[in-house]
């Protein structure tokens, strides 16, 4: 009675060994470039700054709430909610909001569209993360 079982000990590695991975795991970056021959950029421009097709290009997204939206055709800004899975944890699902300024600038006599996105993370309603995006097609 006085000595703690072999199960507690087991138990307490395995919450060590949880929350190290929790606190001390790497965030992995990367980034995916694909080419699309005969279109033209600002198809491509539209397709990306509209939230309801994110779905086809992200399919971790599960459901999206748009929070505010203002702006034309240029110069753009809207903030969503959505729920994704996570796609090192599959089983898991995250809540963030997205906060998107697209638009359409004229840089050297041409156009450059361009797509900003700056995103807060949670994980259990504490450990929050900001990241930033920006993708512009010419």
């Amino acid at each position: 009675r006085g000595r703690p079982s072999k199960r507690k000990y087991i138990f307490g590695i395995c919450a060590v060994i949880f929350v190290y991975l929790l606190l001390f795991s790497r965030y992995q970056t990367f980034e995916y470039q694909e080419v699309i021959k005969n279109v033209k950029p600002e198809t491509v421009w539209e397709y990306v700054a509209d939230f309801s097709k994110m779905k086809t290009l992200n399919p971790t997204i599960l459901e999206f709430k748009i929070l505010s939206d203002h702006g034309n055709n240029e110069d753009w800004k809207y903030s969503v909610e959505y729920i994704e899975k996570l796609s090192s944890w599959p089983y898991w699902q995250n809540k963030a909001i997205g906060n998107f300024h697209v638009r359409k600038v004229i840089k050297n006599m041409k156009y450059l569209y361009i797509v900003d996105s700056t995103h807060k993370t949670c994980f259990f309603g504490t450990f929050c993360r900001k990241f930033m995006k920006v993708r512009p097609f010419k």
